[in-house]
Formats: C-alpha cells, structure tokens, sequence
C-alpha cells in the first residue's frame, strides 16, 4: 500500500492517523483527489480576481493536506503562497508558485491514480 521512493507523495502520516485499513486509506485517498483541485481552483481563481484573501484563506486549507499526504516537494511553496498572499508580499513571486503548485499537483495526481485506481 506504501508507494516506492520513486513517488512524490508518502503515505507514512496518512497511516498513522488512520491506520493501515486498506479501504480507509483508499477513501482518503478519494476525498484527497476530489477536494484538493478544488483548493487550486480557488487560489487560481482568488490570484486571477486579485483576491489575495482568498488566495491566502485557500493555501491556509491546502496546506495540511499536503502535509498529510507527504508531498514534500510543496512544502515551501504552499507556505510561501500563503504568506505572501496574507502579508501582500512578493506578488511578483506568486503566480509562478501557484504554477509550480499546480504543476506538481498534476503529478501528484497522476501517480496515486495509477497506485489507487478505485479512489
């Protein structure tokens, strides 16, 4: 159920919340692929109405399921939207790291998708 190291994403924090149930981790797993693009939409969306309210409020959401789900990769990124989405800071900065977010986001996507084909 571990996917190898050659994935983005670990499952190691996901499991010792809920345990290693093979039909909770994939019902996780399918409340995470259904709700994350959501959260992206929101930052892009909040990022092209210039609602850095939104952008920041959708980041603050995000972030620990990213966390949860081991994608350590946006680790910085995620915070760095967030808090300069908050603090108004490094706009000139920001529409590439929702790019990046995005980006590794689809990747992330594409593989648990093949690890979990019914989630």
């Amino acid at each position: 159920m571990t996917p190898g190291s050659d994935k983005i994403y670990r499952l190691n924090k996901l499991i010792e919340f809920i345990g290693d149930d093979t039909a909770s981790v994939t019902n996780m797993v399918g409340v995470f692929l259904h709700s994350t693009p959501d959260l992206v939409d929101q930052i892009r969306q909040g990022f092209a109405d210039n609602d850095l309210v939104k952008v920041g409020k959708a980041a603050h959401m995000l972030k620990p399921t990213l966390d949860i789900f081991g994608i350590d990769s946006m680790y910085d990124t995620i915070r760095a939207i967030e808090l300069n989405a908050k603090n108004m800071e490094h706009l000139d900065q920001l529409g590439d790291q929702i790019n990046a977010l995005s980006n590794e986001l689809d990747r992330v996507y594409a593989q648990i998708k093949t690890d979990f084909p019914t989630a």
